[in-house]
């Protein structure tokens, strides 16, 4: 499945259809709604992806997702067989 904007995506994880692997990045369509919304989303409902792999060339923005899921994976928010990936190894100053 394609989500182009967050409200697609938020809106995919609302149906509750599983999703085995998300492909997350931060800017979808607007400065409002974005990849970050998405991982809030998943945070508030407590519904996650098997597998969740943030990329994104605005670098700043997805090492702030990928650190909130991290960090919900250590507050226990997020289970932790959830697996957390990221491209954003290019970024080595930004991690």
């Amino acid at each position: 499945m394609l989500a182009k904007t967050a409200d697609d995506c938020i809106e995919l994880i609302r149906e509750g259809n599983p999703i085995t692997h998300l492909s997350l990045d931060h800017d979808l369509g607007s400065k409002e709604k974005n990849g970050y919304a998405v991982v809030l989303h998943m945070i508030e409902q407590g519904v996650y992806a098997q597998r969740i792999t943030i990329h994104s060339a605005n670098a700043s923005e997805g090492k702030k997702m990928y650190k909130r899921l991290l960090e919900a994976q250590k507050d226990g928010n997020m289970p932790r067989e959830i697996k957390v990936f990221t491209d954003l190894y290019r970024y080595r100053s930004y991690l």
